[in-house]
């Protein structure tokens, strides 16, 4: 199974989050996560710019093709298209939900992570989520296994009709 985690730089859980996911077995497979904070890849707004905390709409819209914007999106964008799920660590920010509704835009399932309730507020559209809105990385693994059932063909899991049995899990 590949798992899309998006949260920010500055979450604290992610990388027990990330660890914890990456160990899990599905059928006889490994998960497969990805990592957005890969040293290897991963893209960081000092590549374009160290002043880049200063920029209004303009400067973002100048540097906007800018080589290092254009591999960072290209690597994440790709990865949301071949995710079958998404988990999004709450406490985050504009990119991840944004992701998040590109995600729940190609009817893959979305589950919304707060941990112990931290970074939660109530948004209306959580609801795409139905009730896979978690506070513990195990229910997190509960959810992942409901998704994965092996005798759930990959096509089925992105229906409306399997997410909704998700919303009542």
């Amino acid at each position: 199974m590949k798992i899309y985690l998006a949260s920010s730089w500055r979450n604290q859980y992610f990388e027990s989050v990330y660890e914890t996911l990456a160990a899990l077995r599905f059928g006889n497979e490994l998960a497969e996560v990805y990592n957005f904070r890969d040293p290897e890849s991963y893209f960081s707004w000092d590549q374009v710019d160290e002043h880049w905390g200063s920029w209004g709409v303009k400067e973002f819209n100048e540097r906007l093709y800018h080589p290092a914007m254009v591999k960072g999106f290209n690597r994440d964008w790709d990865a949301l298209e071949a995710c079958d799920v998404l988990v999004l660590l709450l406490p985050c920010g504009n990119d991840a939900h944004l992701e998040a509704g590109h995600v729940s835009g190609l009817r893959k399932p979305v589950i919304i992570y707060a941990p112990n309730g931290e970074g939660f507020s109530p948004g209306l559209m959580y609801k795409l989520a139905g009730r896979a809105l978690v506070q513990s990385t195990g229910e997190v693994i509960e959810m992942l296994r409901v998704i994965y059932r092996p005798e759930v063909h990959r096509s089925t899991r992105t229906s409306r009709s399997f997410l909704h049995t998700l919303s009542g899990w």
